[in-house]
């Protein structure tokens, strides 16, 4: 089980892991941990099927919702291509009387290469469900604009090579 598992293997080479902090949120209740936050983005790769993850960055946001935001590396083989790079959202908690319970999965967003060698993404997220897609399948700006709201398309594309993929 994840929960008992240590996260430190999870971790990118000198990557500190950032408390949440709001302070203008004081009415709210308090955020999860950065290691409780982790082992719920592991888990929501892992999951999938995601393989050697390693945690690149870390990220607290608080609009539209609270949440951790994940940077990570990985191998997920799928019918669609071969997933290298994701983006992984966990509420923080702080929104709980709406119903986002701390720790739980947002969204995953994933960047690879397709079986025709072209850039395809994943997106759980997607109004008619998970999807596997190349980007110029996306449908309006909006949705683009949603996709990489916390992390650039480029910073996918680049994720690999910045932190080190373990395969």
């Amino acid at each position: 089980m994840l929960a008992c598992r240590p996260v430190d293997p999870y971790l990118a080479p000198g990557l500190v892991l950032p408390e949440a902090s709001y302070p203008e949120r004081t009415t709210l209740p308090k955020p999860i941990s950065p290691r409780e936050a982790l082992r719920a983005a592991v888990g929501a790769l892992e999951r999938r099927g995601v393989r050697n993850v390693r945690i690149c960055h870390l990220d607290w946001i608080v609009a539209p919702l609270g949440a951790a935001i994940f940077q990570a590396t990985g191998r997920w083989d799928t019918p669609a291509g071969r997933f290298d790079a994701f983006v992984v959202s966990i509420h923080d908690g702080t929104e709980a009387q709406y119903g986002s319970l701390g720790g739980a999965e947002n969204y995953v967003v994933g960047r690879g290469v397709g079986n025709a060698g072209m850039e395809i993404f994943y997106d759980s997220a997607r109004v008619s469900g998970p999807q596997f897609f190349r980007f110029e399948e996306v449908g309006e700006e909006t949705e683009r604009e949603a996709m990489f709201e916390f992390v650039s398309r480029e910073t996918l594309r680049q994720l690999p090579s910045t932190c080190g993929v373990r395969q």
